[in-house]
């Protein structure tokens, strides 16, 4: 294969052909960029091992000038070879690369600061392995001021796969910063790629867990600037978190989706949670720790709709946790509903006595399964007033894994329970 290659070459010209390179990878990808050659100027040739080749020097995509540019050939199996073409074009907007037909454009996608914004250093690769290119760049002079939904989005990069096998979906993604009150959070916007069932909109997810900077202060005012969400929930967000909430000092962002139409602009989801290793002090005794607050708002034909929650978890022992949320009315005088997450292994009744509300000695059950270690609660439904401190009552089921006799004669396998209690 060297002897071949360096026989083409002609004035330190290399044209990679389909008669150099004569594999189906390289006459597809040939097809597709719809030229008869990758072109080397200033080639240089190396030889790794026996079978290996790297060609460099300077090379085009889609006539644009490819710095950097390799092309290496390596054995993969037995006469089986594999090929990647890398290299890093100096400059592109996404006009051009739309018009030059390698990404597929939508109309959600045409913002004019997206098809006028240069980037800087695009790295460009195509693997004969993965039979698709990879289009990437952190660098751009482009801002996504969507000034009416209460952000911008700044630090603009791109993604790009496009698969040479048409069954395999496009990937299209922009890197963003986002500031949440006084906290800069990366972010990863899933766009249209052109496949058949690409999204509506634009989502936006995080792609980290970050503390903020001012705590619960810094959620508040992200979400409070929403005109949008004033809307959903009818009142600030501020006048719906419980008072306690605000004294604990640090909060993590754990959860970030948006899902944008870009074009007007509007929100059409919001997806949001923050988490603390604080706690809230439900009656005394019992408190949530791990205490997190989460909003689902949807927007869908201009009808906000709206869920607002508080989540963490309660220890009956220091190794057995249970998850607990509440789904918080969005007026501060009604009750709240606090419901298990799911069931619990908590081992033996005497762990129920954890909880301040329960006291086995009310609930008149047989001595022989106080003995039992091997109990599931399956449901717990607390009914607490916030404005009264109080708890108003409690719903649980238990199962216990074991036979049991009621009455002399007759025994009872696996017996479930359920009580209720009012206060």
């Amino acid at each position: 294969m060297i002897p071949k290659l360096n026989k083409a070459i002609q004035n330190g010209q290399l044209q990679l052909t389909e008669t150099l390179i004569p594999y189906p990878a390289f006459n597809r990808l040939l097809q597709v960029l719809q030229i008869n050659a990758i072109t080397f100027n200033q080639v240089e040739i190396e030889q790794e091992k026996e079978e290996n080749i790297l060609v460099k020097g300077e090379s085009y995509f889609l006539d644009l000038p490819l710095q950097k540019a390799d092309f290496y050939l390596y054995k993969e199996k037995e006469n089986d070879y594999e090929f990647e073409w890398h290299g890093t074009l100096a400059s592109v907007s996404f006009k051009t690369l739309y018009e030059k037909g390698i990404m597929a454009s939508h109309p959600l996608n045409l913002l004019p600061e997206l098809l006028n914004g240069m980037f800087e250093e695009i790295d460009v690769l195509f693997s004969s392995h993965d039979q698709a290119f990879a289009i990437e760049a952190f660098k751009s002079d482009i801002e996504l001021p969507f000034s009416s939904i209460g952000f911008s989005l700044t630090n603009i990069g791109f993604y790009y796969e496009r698969s040479l096998n048409k069954s395999i979906p496009a990937r299209y993604e922009l890197t963003s910063t986002i500031q949440i009150g006084s906290t800069l959070i990366a972010t990863a916007l899933e766009l249209p790629a052109g496949n058949r069932f690409d999204p509506v909109c634009w989502s936006l997810k995080t792609t980290e867990m970050v503390v903020l900077k001012n705590g619960l202060q810094d959620a508040v005012h992200f979400l409070s600037g929403h005109k949008a969400v004033k809307e959903a929930l009818g009142k600030s967000f501020m006048d719906l978190i419980p008072n306690a909430l605000h004294a604990i000092p640090e909060f993590a962002l754990t959860k970030l989706a948006l899902h944008i139409n870009p074009k007007k602009p509007a929100l059409q989801l919001i997806d949001f949670s923050i988490q603390s290793l604080g706690k809230l002090e439900i009656v005394p005794e019992f408190s949530i720790k791990n205490i997190g607050v989460g909003t689902f708002i949807t927007f869908h034909e201009n009808t906000p709709a709206c869920t607002l929650s508080l989540f963490g978890n309660f220890y009956f022992s220091p190794s057995i946790a249970v998850d607990f949320y509440i789904q918080l009315p969005l007026n501060k005088q009604d009750d709240w509903i606090i419901h298990l997450e799911g069931y619990a292994d908590i081992e033996k009744l005497q762990n129920l006595e954890k909880l301040p509300f329960i006291k086995l000695q009310d609930l008149n059950l047989p001595k022989e399964w106080l003995a039992i270690n091997d109990i599931r609660l399956d449901h717990l439904e607390i009914v607490f007033n916030p404005l009264q401190q109080k708890i108003k009552s409690v719903e649980f089921e238990l199962a216990l894994n074991a036979k049991s006799s009621l009455i002399p004669g007759i025994s009872v396998k696996n017996p479930e329970l359920a009580f209720t209690l009012t206060f």
